[in-house]
């Protein structure tokens, strides 16, 4: 099996890399013409340019990976091609699995080429494990994120009802609440800033190892052989063929 490396490079890092692009300048037009109805026009098509190259990428990493698997499919590795696709897309047991799909993936090839007796390189394994703990943290910081900022909400939200004040309105003869407290939206943008740039950290760093999960991918399949094949059924004596 050959596969082309240069064509999917473009195919998954490149439309990520663009769906990402239309997204960021869809938010700064957006912020830029003051939220007004062209700018939400802008907004809207670019995110949907964008949503629509992602899904590109998705799918066609999916065809990578089964085409990956499919290579060193000789009835004894495990998983099968199907299963390790088709398993990431079950919610939350994929956060287990892309580490059989991924990470496992250079161990099953060193264990192929060995069964078969190939003269080829070993794989190193480095990239295909970092590559799940990267996507794990991805999530990590985003839960971490979520919490700190909704627990920075509710304590603005508590000082709000502490030091406010009720008094008698006599013009309006009943009770009024006087607000002696403005939220703090600053902590909440420093909050999101540096989470930000920590995402945008993992961003790049999860683009490289992308990039190089597919180029040492590729080219540990082409050196391949063609003429391996899987292992011949034993056929008893005296049976008939």
């Amino acid at each position: 099996m050959h596969i082309n490396k240069a064509r999917f490079l473009w195919l998954i890092v490149g439309f990520a890399s663009i769906s990402i692009f239309l997204f960021a300048t869809g938010i700064a037009c957006f912020i830029g013409f003051n939220f007004n109805t062209i700018a939400s026009i802008i907004f809207v098509s670019f995110l949907l340019g964008a949503l629509v190259l992602m899904i590109l990428a998705v799918i066609y990493y999916c065809i990578f990976i089964y085409k990956m698997w499919s290579a060193i499919g000789d009835g004894i590795t495990r998983p099968k091609p199907g299963t390790a696709v088709g398993f990431l897309f079950i919610p939350y047991f994929n956060l287990g699995w892309i580490f059989v799909a991924l990470a496992k993936f250079p161990f099953e090839y060193n264990r192929y080429i060995e069964r078969h007796q190939l003269s080829v390189p070993s794989m190193k394994k480095g990239v295909h494990i970092a590559l799940p703990v990267v996507d794990l943290s991805w999530i990590v910081v985003g839960m971490v994120t979520g919490l700190t900022v909704a627990f920075q909400v509710m304590v603005q939200l508590f000082r709000q009802l502490g030091r406010g004040t009720y008094y008698y309105d006599h013009g309006y003869h009943n009770w009024q609440y006087n607000l002696d407290y403005q939220f703090d939206w600053q902590q909440l943008i420093n909050t999101m800033i540096v989470f930000g740039a920590i995402y945008v950290l993992m961003m790049v760093t999860r683009f490289v190892l992308t990039y190089l999960f597919i180029s040492r991918g590729c080219d540990a399949i082409n050196a391949l052989p063609e003429l391996a094949k899987p292992p011949q059924p034993v056929i008893p004596p005296g049976t008939p063929q």
